[in-house]
């Protein structure tokens, strides 16, 4: 066989492999957002010990729905969570924290992983135009300004120290998931 022929195969072969993992994806049967959707069940999440070591506790915080950002929770309206909603959020974003994890090591940026335990989180939660509960989610690392608690942060740049989610809550998933960029 020559060294053509075998590169064909080798590159038919890869190429079909990737086919073939991609249709293995779990893809949501509705589409919620025209952005791309996580979904995550509880059980698959990697390292829910991390959601709350012991001895430490969530540093978060749920900000009125006034605080939203203009382009966020269009045709929203406020609500409320409840403590079941609060680690369905943090379970949610663990798996998009996963996820992004897991494209960086692939991509070589070892030094880019989001360790949650070292994030604060503000919460901002509505109910969407369709009437299902969505949790926005601000994070940042823990050196975050001291009013972080009453006004959404918002920096340019920052890299990985600060992330976007949105998560919904009755659907079980997560979308939009954005680390900022570094100047």
């Amino acid at each position: 066989m020559n060294l053509n022929s075998l590169m064909k195969r080798n590159v038919l072969c890869l190429l079909t492999a990737l086919l073939l993992l991609s249709c293995q994806e779990n893809k949501p049967k509705e589409i919620v957002s025209d952005s791309t959707i996580g979904q995550i069940n509880a059980n698959e999440v990697k390292t829910p010990a991390l959601l709350e070591p012991k001895g430490q506790k969530r540093e978060y915080v749920i900000l009125p729905f006034s605080e939203k950002p203009d382009y966020m929770l269009k045709g929203a309206a406020s609500t409320q969570l409840t403590a079941e909603d609060i680690d369905e959020v943090y379970r949610l974003v663990q798996g998009a924290v996963d996820k992004y994890n897991t494209e960086q090591a692939h991509l070589g940026h070892k030094h880019s992983a989001v360790d949650l335990r070292r994030y604060r989180l503000q919460l901002i939660p509505a109910l969407n135009a369709k009437g299902e509960k969505a949790v926005w989610v601000n994070a940042f690392c823990s050196n975050a300004p001291t009013n972080w608690e009453k006004s959404l942060v918002v920096v340019n740049d920052g890299g990985n120290c600060f992330f976007q989610v949105s998560v919904n809550l009755l659907w079980k998933k997560w979308s939009d998931f954005g680390a900022n960029g570094e100047a």
